[in-house]
């Protein structure tokens, strides 16, 4: 299995975690890691730990400043778009994308077995979009590639060109960017491949419809590790909207949910993982 992930060095430690979910149900991993500025030593480091896991994790270094210029959420860095360089620096022909913001909880084989040949990569619909503005989007943070047809589109050289035309409105980036590129060329597959949580949403995400899929990502600003809640204002407007329940109210003003998903892996060290999965 190939999976890319791209993050600046402040991300480090939920890369990591990221990165230990996956290998506690696959092993043999191709890990690519899409960055500016993380050192030659934690890589180094990872790698003796992976090495009992058949896996290993490739320093891919971007070198471009112009995304310093680019636009996106306050809570997201520029190495949301590394993600254009996925078929410039990796060769592999099928690439599993990961946020870094995601935690694993079951094996992901069907998933990355899927047949790709007349798509440019399978994704999951993102419920924000849906809700807000009653659109089919497919959201960026998961998305099986093909890499082939991401070459033939030519993504790097389009999504540079897209982000200089004033005259778009690029309203989530590089998603935005990617779905332009992708319309009609994406094979949408079911949530559990990527249940975006949205914490900061909960008028969304209502409490009884939250289930776990075999990928959990934390989307929006609120997550395990920022330790930032909803906002009491917000959820009490929501409240008094009727659009969530008082207990809702209370539960997501001060937790994300599944967080504890996130912080039993965190807890892990890479010596307990070696020892309980490696061979």
């Amino acid at each position: 299995m190939n999976i890319v992930m791209a993050a600046d060095y402040r991300m480090h430690e939920q890369v990591e975690v990221t990165m230990k979910s996956v290998l506690q149900y696959h092993q043999g991993v191709q890990f690519f890691l899409l960055n500016k500025d993380y050192p030659t030593e934690w890589f180094e480091r990872l790698n003796n730990h992976m090495r009992h896991l058949d896996s290993v994790i490739h320093n891919k270094e971007i070198r471009s400043q112009e995304y310093e210029q680019f636009r996106t959420y306050h809570y997201v860095t520029e190495a949301t778009f590394y993600r254009y360089h996925i078929p410039e620096l990796v060769d592999e022909e099928k690439v599993l994308y990961l946020d870094a913001d995601i935690i694993v909880t079951g094996d992901l084989q069907s998933f990355y077995d899927l047949d790709m040949t007349n798509y440019g990569m399978a994704a999951v619909a993102d419920p924000i979009v849906a809700f807000d503005r009653h659109k089919t989007e497919f959201n960026a943070g998961v998305m099986l590639v093909n890499n082939k047809k991401w070459r033939e589109k030519m993504v790097l050289k389009e999504a540079l060109k897209m982000h200089r035309d004033s005259s778009l409105e690029l309203r989530d980036a590089d998603q935005s960017v990617l779905n332009i590129l992708f319309r009609n060329d994406w094979l949408a597959v079911d949530e559990t491949y990527n249940y975006q949580i949205a914490a900061t949403r909960p008028d969304m995400r209502q409490e009884k419809d939250m289930i776990r899929g075999r990928i959990l990502h934390y989307t929006t600003a609120a997550k395990p590790f920022s330790n930032k809640a909803i906002g009491i204002k917000h959820g009490l407007k929501l409240w008094l909207k009727r659009k969530i329940s008082f207990r809702e109210y209370l539960r997501n003003t001060y937790t994300v949910p599944f967080a504890d998903e996130w912080y039993q892996v965190q807890r892990l060290s890479w010596e307990e993982i070696e020892e309980t999965y490696g061979k």
